[in-house]
């Protein structure tokens, strides 16, 4: 573990990408759409465990700064895209994940008619 710390720049960046590691196999495990807040539970309770161990290892000392910074490096990118998801207008095409056998809603045929209106100048008069 630490030489993959020291190939990728240090604990910060171990955090980041462990957590959005974390979260897709989330996302991918439950099939879930990415826009699911629920994902982000699994990756919050392993950071807190993660701290837990962190406590218990500095023998009852409490780095509460280390402990924050922790926490949200761990948590920021994937908060970010979840709510990028939620609140883009197209999240509801782009979030869903295919099944075999399904079909996306827009591939699918209207099942209404277009008809066409003419102008007044081009309809029969009733008389």
């Amino acid at each position: 573990m630490f030489w993959l710390q020291e190939q990728l720049g240090g604990d910060d960046i171990l955090y980041v990408n462990v957590g959005i590691a974390i979260w897709l196999a989330t996302i991918l495990v439950r099939q879930t759409a990415m826009r699911d807040r629920r994902n982000l539970l699994p990756l919050l309770a392993l950071e807190i465990a993660n701290e837990l161990i962190d406590f218990l290892d500095r023998n009852g000392g409490w780095a509460m700064g280390d402990t924050v910074m922790d926490i949200v490096l761990s948590l920021l990118w994937p908060a970010i895209i979840t709510e990028v998801a939620r609140t883009h207008p197209k999240s509801r095409v782009i979030n869903k994940i295919r099944r075999p056998g399904s079909e996306p809603s827009f591939a699918k045929p209207a099942a209404e008619t277009v008809t066409t209106v003419l102008p007044p100048a081009h309809r029969k008069s009733a008389s």
